[in-house]
């Protein structure tokens, strides 16, 4: 169900919320940059009025630029060519290398020992020379080197620990304390520092630790949850939002020092070529998350534009590594904001959220390119450096993501409930359609027990019938052939014509009595697929015997029969195969010519008998052998021939009972070969 829609009064109120926002978060960064301090470079007092134990270096600072990078600790020190500045080193994207030099003298009552806090974390090389108790500041030999920056692993610190940190020896009451920095880097060339006792140092280490702890455990939380619903859904759009999410603790890992935990052997170039490329991979992922939320929301211009604002992300690392030019630097910096700011109006505008949601994304969006405006701003040289910005732009980060993936958590809870639903409609759905299926079926396998009870009680009438015929035919047929015999017997010796005739009308009431037979076991092969072996045969006496009854039926039928099977023999039922080759050669005669003679032949070959019966056809056969062998069906060329289309039914139904097979085949001159192939039996043992 839709949530409620608010009313026109409200939305008028969330939108004069959002924008409140947005103005009070540019108030408070602009507030930030106003306490940036402005003293002329003198010695930095260290003093314990009042607790205090942090003092900043801004506005004590002295800075001397190296444009060929070669200069060494002993040519500039007692250079006159420092000059003071005001605030933090913060020169922008240079191809120069920089000298920092400040001097502090120990008050009444702070310690002896101190440390020197620098930032930001980001430069490639920083390197600080402190001076010794006792010794000469104009020596070279005098000073201590501490390399820190990127290209330095953690574990060649001096302190390993994720802030930037030098030891300092004070000396007595009183005393001053000179210190060199010499920093080079891809990144802006930025330098704030601050000198801490212990305690502050404890104080602000423990907060920076913790505060970092959670920050990056949460992204990686949620960078692992997204991977894991993306294997769940395949959806990509999680895909992406989990490495845009991996990209910002990537980013932030390296930029707040916490690699030291995580990566103690991180340094030389890696640390540096990283941090050239989170940002603009950043955008890359974002931007292909964006597109894979709306593809199917907005206009195609809008998702152009999220392509192209992925491509441009993609350029900016990628001019970064192969052309380290200052000259892109600031580049990639405005087209990063720029970026930001269309990404935004695409999501904010896009998105189908309930409008209160939409205030919310947008015063976080607003909050963050504020914040990461300003931050390219500091980075460009253009405002004043701050390091609170960061803090600031971290939190914004992570509150951002920690929204985003709120929301897509929930819209994917609510697309499950949804799709539960959905399920238990279909269960429903299919359930109904079954039951009525059911109740077909169950309508249907009555009618098909009614139709097959049906056929067997008229397969049962019809078997009776053929039963009953052939009870009442026995007895005259019986009585014809006695009367024939006693003719033969009286028949006067050398009478050659009156014999022949009453040993036709003999083999003709035998005939007679055979079709019967065949009738009835017609009847049983309707009936059952069971095959009762009765006995063996040879295959040429198989074949004699059959031609034999057509010629004593069908005088005038001239049959030329051939036999090559030697002693091979057949065995099974052996009423039904004779009942099989008969049908073929009654359906030889039907469809000869007058006059034309039929061909038989007989051979075994591959453990089969084969018999063929070829004839030529009065009227062509143009059908598929399929249909000629499907019961009840009769050719094109029967019409004037009388029968019921069961004859070569049954020789192939005969044929498979005995796991044999029969064909016909039409010849190219209007002849038929019908074939039939019987399995042989197997040879007795002597």
């Amino acid at each position: 169900m839709p949530p409620p829609q608010p009313s026109q009064p409200s939305l008028r109120a969330l939108r004069h919320a959002g924008w409140i926002t947005v103005l009070l978060a540019a108030l408070c960064c602009s507030g930030i940059l106003l306490l940036s301090q402005t003293a002329a470079a003198s010695p930095l007092l260290l003093k314990s009025d009042g607790g205090k134990g942090s003092f900043s270096l801004d506005g004590h600072l002295e800075l001397l630029e190296d444009a060929s990078g070669t200069l060494k600790l002993h040519e500039v020190i007692g250079s006159t060519a420092f000059r003071e500045i005001q605030g933090s080193v913060n020169e922008g994207f240079s191809g120069s290398a920089f000298w920092v030099r400040f001097r502090v003298v120990r008050g009444e009552g702070f310690p002896a020992s101190a440390w020197l806090r620098l930032g930001p974390r980001t430069p490639d090389t920083l390197e600080a020379y402190v001076q010794q108790q006792g010794t000469s500041p104009l020596s070279a030999s005098s000073y201590k080197a501490f390399p820190l920056g990127l290209t330095m692993p953690p574990g060649k610190r001096a302190v390993p620990d994720p802030q930037l940190l030098v030891p300092l020896e004070l000396g007595p009451e009183g005393s001053e304390l000179l210190a060199y920095m010499r920093i080079a880097s891809r990144s802006p060339v930025q330098l704030r520092g601050t000198v801490l006792n212990r305690e502050e140092l404890m104080k602000q280490s423990r907060s920076h630790m913790f505060l970092q702890a959670f920050y990056l455990g949460v992204t990686a939380v949620i960078v692992l949850m997204s991977l894991l619903i993306f294997f769940a859904v395949r959806e990509w759009r999680f895909l992406f939002f989990s490495l845009y999410a991996a990209d910002l603790f990537l980013s932030y890992l390296i930029a707040r020092g916490m690699y030291v935990f995580l990566m103690p052997w991180l340094g030389d170039s890696a640390a540096p070529e990283l941090m050239e490329t989170t940002g603009g991979l950043g955008v890359v992922f974002f931007a292909l998350f964006a597109y894979e939320v709306l593809k199917d929301k907005c206009k195609p211009t809008t998702l152009r534009a999220l392509q192209v604002t992925a491509l441009a992300g993609l350029l900016d690392p990628t001019a970064s590594l192969l052309f380290n030019t200052t000259i892109l630097k600031p580049f990639g910096a405005y087209s990063a904001i720029a970026l930001l700011g269309v990404l935004c109006w695409i999501t904010v505008r896009q998105l189908p959220l309930h409008p209160f949601r939409k205030q919310v994304l947008l015063g976080l969006f607003g909050l963050n390119i504020l914040l990461y405006g300003e931050l390219f701003l500091q980075r460009l040289g253009l405002l004043p450096l701050n390091t609170a910005i960061q803090d600031l732009v971290q939190a914004g980060s992570f509150m951002h993501i920690l929204v985003i993936f709120g929301l897509l958590v929930e819209r994917f809870l609510h697309a499950e409930q949804e799709l539960k639903e959905s399920t238990h409609e279909s269960e429903m759905r299919a359930t109904a359609i079954a039951e009525k299926k059911t109740e077909e079926l169950r309508i249907y396998r009555d009618r098909l027990e009614q139709s097959l009870q049906s056929r067997h009680q008229s397969a049962e009438r019809v078997r009776r019938f053929f039963q009953m015929v052939s009870h009442e035919y026995r007895t005259p047929l019986a009585i014809i052939q006695g009367n024939i015999n006693i003719l033969s017997r009286r028949s006067r010796p050398g009478d050659t014509k009156k014999p022949a005739i009453l040993h036709a009308m003999h083999r003709a009431a035998g005939r007679l009595l055979e079709v019967m037979e065949q009738a009835v076991e017609r009847s049983r092969l309707l009936e059952t697929d069971d095959v009762q072996v009765i006995g063996r045969i040879r295959v040429s006496a198989y074949m004699f015997q059959q031609v034999e009854s057509a010629r004593a039926l069908w005088p005038k039928l001239h049959i030329i029969q051939e036999c090559l099977a030697g002693n091979e023999e057949i065995e099974g039922d052996l009423l039904l195969l004779q009942m099989a080759l008969f049908n073929l050669l009654d359906n030889a005669r039907k469809y000869s010519p007058e006059g034309s003679p039929v061909h038989v032949r007989c051979r075994a070959e591959e453990g089969f008998g084969i018999i063929e019966l070829h004839n030529n056809t009065a009227l062509p056969m143009d059908e598929d052998e399929g249909e000629l062998f499907m019961k009840f069906h009769r050719g094109n060329n029967s019409a004037a021939e009388p029968g019921k289309g069961i004859g070569l039914w049954l020789v192939r139904e005969v044929m498979r009972q005995h796991d044999g097979s029969a064909t016909l085949k039409s010849g190219k001159e209007g002849g038929v070969t019908a074939t039939i192939r019987i399995p042989l039996a197997q040879k007795e043992n002597p």
